[in-house]
């Protein structure tokens, strides 16, 4: 096994798709591909149906063998990691098949996955899908062409083994005991088949097989990988399948400087490899144990930025807390305040030296060119943020500018929800500025 996956890993840095190293993937993207695997006489790429606005929805297999192992990515639109990582992982297959897998592999296997089931979504960069439903909680009343069609192909292959593939957001934190802390940047989860959570050997052999890709993953990774804690839905499609056969759960999360989740995507590809042999070769698994000490999936235990310690309130009655913002597609926000000893912030900042001045905003009142001198000079008199009712602020300056245009119900400071207009200081004058997220240095030269 560690010889085959030793030629995994490096078999992916050299045949990965380059073209899919983005940070979202759609339809257009990944139809180029297909068309190449679907030249490889070992592969088999067939449209199997349409979503809801009729683009095509294809699955790739490979093998003739008695073991199926069956999965789905991109249920979610904008969740693509695992696509870009299958279409990888099929192309390592169908390039070096004799150095990563005994001969006989193929014959005793079928792999059948669906690579982007939701492309309505992923063009919209969505999570739902063009009637505005969550597929993946459609498993009940089947409302969804995209639901119906995987419930379809599940039912036709019975899978002996599932997988479920999706992205998480990358605020979620691998446990809260390792005093390190970071970002999960793999978590898995074995979900139940039914409310009272009840263990068959379908399951048990699901959270084997994670445990064992867990400490799998930790021989070539430096990273912190989660568990999902135990929960049940009867609408979810992994607790639908459940019933059915060993499913599994694998979701891609962030890792520092990773911005397209390169690491997450040669995660799955090896961890659905090694899965995918030691089913086949019938390898002793980790145990249940193993399982449940892998470490809790913190949701929001992570931010994008992470002011620890800062001093506020009134000189003669201060107190200290943490700030914590993410860095959101429609600017910075402030998303939590107080003892966040327990979180993690991919950057942190402490500031037991540093006071939170009182919030300032510029009245502009009449023609007004921001200029980076010009902004620098307002940020050390104190103005941290601007109030534009009539439209006269000209920005020209590279630095982040947080301007509303009224000041009526207008969030500010460090409350939550608030766009970050932050500025601390060490003694009177302001030294430091937080602007959505931003640093700017402000100590004069």
């Amino acid at each position: 096994m560690k010889a085959y996956m030793d030629v995994v890993y490096k078999q992916f840095d050299a045949l990965h798709w380059r073209s899919l190293h983005q940070p979202h993937l759609t339809l257009a993207d990944i139809q180029p591909i297909l068309r190449t695997l679907s030249t490889y006489t070992a592969i088999d790429v067939s449209l199997v149906g349409h979503s809801y606005n009729g683009k095509p929805i294809h699955q790739i297999r490979i093998g003739h063998g008695d073991k199926r192992v069956m999965g789905w990515t991109q249920m979610h639109g904008d969740e693509p990691t695992a696509t870009a990582a299958i279409l990888d992982w099929f192309k390592i297959l169908v390039s070096a098949p004799a150095l990563v897998a005994p001969t006989a592999f193929f014959s005793q296997c079928r792999l059948c996955f669906i690579v982007m089931l939701n492309p309505d979504g992923a063009q919209r960069k969505t999570r739902r899908n063009a009637q505005s439903i969550d597929i993946n909680r459609d498993a009940r009343v089947l409302q969804s062409p995209e639901g119906v069609l995987l419930m379809q192909q599940v039912k036709r292959f019975s899978p002996h083994i599932a997988f479920n593939l999706h992205d998480q957001n990358p605020y979620y934190l691998a446990g809260v005991k390792d005093k390190h802390k970071r970002p999960s940047t793999m978590a898995f989860f074995a979900p139940p088949f039914d409310a009272q959570h009840t263990d068959d050997h379908n399951r048990q052999r699901a959270k084997q097989l994670i445990a064992s890709m867990h400490h799998m993953l930790g021989d070539y990774f430096d990273v912190a990988i989660a568990r999902y804690v135990d929960g049940y839905s009867a609408r979810c499609f992994g607790d639908t399948i459940a019933g059915m056969c060993s499913t599994i759960l694998i979701e891609s999360g962030a890792h520092p400087d990773d911005p397209c989740r390169h690491t997450a995507r040669k995660m799955n590809v090896m961890a659905l490899h090694y899965a995918v042999l030691a089913f086949v070769l019938d390898e002793s698994l980790a145990s249940e144990k193993d399982y449940y000490a892998i470490p809790e999936n913190v949701e929001d235990g992570m931010c994008d930025l992470l002011l620890r310690h800062v001093q506020m309130g009134q000189p003669e009655q201060p107190y200290f807390a943490d700030i914590s913002i993410n860095v959101l597609q429609d600017g910075a926000r402030v998303t939590d305040i107080g003892d966040l000893a327990s979180h993690a912030g991919f950057t942190e900042k402490a500031c037991d030296n540093w006071r939170l001045l009182p919030d300032k905003p510029y009245q502009v009142t009449a023609p007004l060119t921001l200029t980076q001198s010009h902004y620098r000079t307002l940020l050390l008199q104190g103005f941290n943020r601007f109030i534009d009712s009539e439209h006269k602020l000209t920005i020209e300056t590279s630095l982040p500018v947080v301007v509303s245009t009224s000041a009526a119900n207008d969030i500010h400071g460090p409350a939550l929800g608030a766009r970050p207009a932050i500025l601390l200081t060490k003694h009177q004058a302001p030294g430091l500025a937080v602007i959505d997220g931003t640093f700017i240095e402000l100590e004069p030269d």
